[in-house]
């Protein structure tokens, strides 16, 4: 490599130093924010508003309680809420009482909860009242704080903001992810990372004019982005109202609250692009990511939504949330794939040979990132650290460090990196990050299973399908395996289907031939004779549907998920429906399990309307102040219990 070529590598593309409060806390902006626009509305939820004084000041309130409860610097506590503005609420008060917090899934199995809670070692717990009986099963060690019961009068709580000594080095928050050994690993993100997301960033131009709808999990790292990004900001957080919302809800929300930004995973944004892209065009901003995005769907949102700045991001968990991000013009569709763009502000990406050596521009290395962004390493895994987290050879700061990603990419000729997949066998679902080997081991704990493979196809950009590969012991029920696995792993890490071989393939070298296993035809085993077909109108319709999304031949007696069928396709199903039976159905409906047969009962005799479901949307705004009593409970396991 000639001294132009490593200059521009390592100086020209990479330099991307910009002047922000890196040794700033996220606590200690929102409240420089709430001191400049106290009067400003913070948070949109339901038929409710509150302030950024209003939220400061209740903040405040319960980070006092925290604080007097044993949380200092660095204390972790864990969240088990739905989205809500006491969710913020908790989130702001952990921090201020100098803690860092652990969001935990309220969709995620029991058992995975319970997994994470001990890998922690958190001792409190902060939660709501309609989940009291599930937290008090998950771990007998922990304090719980039941936020939504009037039980303390605000005279009688201290609201002034507490001065605690913590920086931008400090942990704000422990998110878990995928791990290869079968235990999810927690990241410990710090403050300076979430700062450097959010503040002076050069990927889109912010305002506090902006609306951001808060769509994504709490325990998924794009909530990080559209949390802050609003709220160090000064611009409108719009906390989603229904926990798993379909297509017309997310379009509800964008037309009732003015949505002006909006972070999709990439499969969403393939479905609402596919399904109803008039919902998109009242959008000032789409940031789009966590998988590879359809050039056919991408070059259709340019071209029927074009005032609206499309940014495709890409970066692991590891990184804060984003890594690089590129603003998407119409001759990127005329590209192999859309690129994952430049490193944003205060990160360095280098594309690394086996050696840790510069690649030329053109071809595939591995990528590597250093910089602001970095999360501290993984909780209690001080092995796991030092394996992917390595000294920076590129920097003559001692403490710098690179994070190894275990994915490809390349250097285009215009500075732009174009992402060529993984070196090992992780994969992205919906967002998330998935470690095959996890799914292996929780399987590998039935007792009825020898050995076991889990591989990924790919039949399209929206069809991502898990199928695992099983040798058994003895004879295994398809679905009392499924129910094994859905206590244990989240619906996205659930395979679809599941092949029973009597021994697996194997090269000339005595290696498992993963090739040969996906081009087995993928089958159910079905025979024609078992499948029952629709008697009625309204199921023959429904067959339709279901076939066309699930893309194979099915009886009507099978529930959704016999099918494979995972919250994507759901979300698909049910928008489907309200265009074919105008009437607007939760998305939980086909979640719970529902056959043809059970949904069209269930349409027949429906009283849902297209409104019905979207009732929320259509309340007139009211602020949170008037309230009398501030929603905290201090329960102990003890009073829990009893």
């Amino acid at each position: 490599m000639t001294q132009p070529e490593q200059h521009q590598l390592l100086e020209e593309w990479t330099n991307t130093q910009t002047d922000y409060p890196r040794n700033s806390t996220i606590h200690e902006l929102f409240t420089f924010q709430a001191a400049q626009t106290p009067n400003a509305i913070a948070i949109a939820y339901k038929n409710q508003e509150i302030t950024y004084r209003e939220l400061d000041k209740r903040s405040n309130i319960l980070a006092n309680y925290l604080q007097k409860l044993g949380v200092k610097k660095e204390t972790l506590v864990s969240l088990y809420l739905d989205r809500s503005p006491d969710l913020i609420i908790s989130i702001l008060a952990i921090l201020k009482a100098g803690g860092a917090y652990l969001p935990l899934d309220t969709s995620t199995p029991l058992e995975r909860t319970k997994t994470i809670l001990k890998d922690s070692e958190t001792s409190i717990l902060i939660t709501q009242k309609s989940y009291l009986n599930i937290v008090n099963n998950v771990n007998n060690n922990l304090n719980y704080i039941v936020i939504d019961e009037p039980f303390i009068s605000v005279d009688l709580c201290d609201d002034n903001p507490l001065k605690v000594k913590v920086n931008g080095d400090n942990l704000a928050y422990v998110m878990y992810t995928s791990g290869s050994t079968g235990t999810p690993k927690g990241v410990c993100v710090v403050h300076r990372g979430v700062v450097r997301l959010v503040k002076n960033n050069n990927f889109a131009n912010f305002t506090d004019n902006e609306v951001i709808l808060q769509l994504a999990s709490i325990a998924f790292d794009a909530a990080t982005f559209e949390i802050w990004q609003s709220l160090l900001n000064g611009g409108k957080l719009v906390l989603m109202p229904v926990k798993t919302p379909s297509l017309q809800d997310i379009g509800k929300a964008i037309e009732q609250y003015n949505i002006t930004t909006l972070w999709l995973t990439a499969g969403l944004f393939h479905l609402i692009v596919e399904e109803h892209i008039e919902y998109l065009k009242p959008l000032k901003k789409i940031l789009a990511g966590g998988d590879t995005l359809s050039i056919s769907q991408v070059k259709k949102v340019l071209e029927e939504v074009p005032h609206c700045q499309l940014i495709n991001g890409y970066g692991p968990t590891e990184n804060t949330t984003f890594t690089c991000c590129h603003t998407i013009r119409i001759n990127d569709t005329n590209k192999k794939s859309i690129p994952i763009g430049r490193p944003i502000a205060n990160t360095q990406v280098y594309l690394l040979d086996n050696n840790l050596q510069l690649v030329d521009i053109g071809l595939p290395g591995e990528l590597y990132i250093a910089g602001d962004g970095l999360a501290r390493g993984y909780l209690n895994r001080p092995q796991l650290t030092a394996e992917k987290f390595i000294k920076n050879p590129f920097s003559n700061e001692s403490n710098s460090r690179l994070y190894k990603t275990g994915d490809l990419g390349c250097w285009n000729k215009d500075g732009t990196i174009e992402f060529l997949g993984r070196i090992d066998y992780q994969i992205k679902i919906r967002g998330y990050r998935v470690e095959l080997g996890e799914i292996e081991a929780v399987l590998s704990k039935n007792n009825q299973v020898n050995s076991t493979v889990v591989l990924s196809t790919d039949n399209n950009y929206e069809d991502k399908k898990l199928i695992a590969y099983i040798v058994p012991k003895t004879e295994i029920d398809r679905e009392k395996l499924r129910d094994f696995l859905k206590e244990r792993l989240p619906d996205y890490m659930i395979p679809s289907e599941f092949i029973f071989l009597s021994e697996f393939p194997l090269t000339i070298n005595g290696k498992l031939d993963r090739k040969q296993l996906l081009n087995l035809k993928l089958e159910r085993n079905k025979q024609e004779n078992h499948i029952f077909c629709p008697k009625t109108k309204v199921e023959k319709q429904l067959l339709f549907i279901w076939e066309t999304i699930l893309g194979e031949k099915i009886s009507i007696n099978e529930s959704f998920f016999q099918l494979g069928g995972n919250s994507l396709q759901a979300i698909q199903i049910i928008s489907r429906i309200r265009d074919t039976f105008d009437i607007n159905l939760p998305v939980s409906v086909i979640l719970e399990g529902t056959t043809i047969i059970d949904l069209a009962k269930i349409i027949e005799n429906s009283k849902f309307k297209k409104e019905d479901v979207l009732n929320w949307s259509t309340l007139s705004l009211k602020p949170l102040s008037n309230r009398q009593d501030f929603p905290l409970s201090i329960l102990s396991r003890k009073n829990v219990a009893n």
